[in-house]
């Protein structure tokens, strides 16, 4: 496997790109990794409303709604 990366302050979000022959399991399980990394999660304390990465998340409980 061959990494590149290009980082340059004219870039203003991530790309990334894959180029592969076959798509295997270590393959898939890697995009969905990735996919996992851009997700957040949406919370709501009183009227603030906040944006958690999911990669930061390591527990959840609510209690009364």
């Amino acid at each position: 496997m061959k990494l590149t990366i290009e980082q340059s302050l004219e870039n203003n979000e991530i790309e990334i790109t894959i180029k592969c022959g076959v798509m295997d399991d270590r393959l898939r399980k890697l995009i969905e990794s990735i996919r996992q990394y851009s997700f957040s999660l949406q919370c709501k304390n009183n009227s603030e409303v906040y944006s958690i990465p999911l990669e930061e998340i390591y527990y959840i409980e609510t209690i009364n709604k």
